[in-house]
């Protein structure tokens, strides 16, 4: 019992942890696969690459922010009901299945700045009571889904979802 007691502070590193090696694994095979560039070109493993980066700079900010709720001992998990089930990661689910129904209908840029929106809320990005943290919440996904936008149509000329209003 005591054991019990001693990892149940260290529970929600778990899932990071997991995610650390998954990306590990992805990243070893995505430069198992070639060059970066080719011809001056991104080649076939670079977004593999910068994936990886991005999911490992996400995955440290949120296993330090798990260690330095640890510490303080003030957890602020959802609980529902007197077991503890994390909420949060269902939300997530909940919102990347709206995205995937939605992006063929609303269209990349409708969709992508709700899913982003959804997924700031989640995460408590600014007071969500007061309009000036929701402006600025709504904000920060115009801007996020906007790059992610550019980056995709001019860097690799793909042509995201428009949606039937358009």
């Amino acid at each position: 019992m005591q054991l019990l007691a001693k990892i149940t502070p260290y529970r929600p590193l778990v899932l990071p942890i997991l995610l650390l090696i998954f990306t590990t694994t992805y990243l070893q095979d995505a430069l198992s696969t070639g060059m970066l560039f080719r011809y001056g070109l991104p080649g076939a493993s670079f977004m593999p690459v910068v994936l990886s980066v991005i999911m490992y700079v996400g995955v440290a900010t949120i296993i330090l922010r798990e260690i330095a709720a640890i510490r303080r001992s003030s957890c602020t998990e959802i609980q529902s009901g007197s077991n503890g089930i994390h909420l949060a990661p269902l939300c997530i689910a909940g919102a990347t299945l709206g995205l995937v129904l939605f992006l063929k209908i609303l269209g990349f840029l409708m969709a992508g700045t709700l899913y982003v929106f959804v997924l700031l809320s989640i995460f408590r990005v600014q007071d969500s009571r007061s309009l000036r943290g929701l402006a600025i919440r709504a904000a920060i996904s115009v801007i996020i889904t906007g790059l992610v936008y550019l980056f995709f149509r001019t860097l690799f000329s793909v042509r995201l979802p428009e949606g039937v209003f358009i």
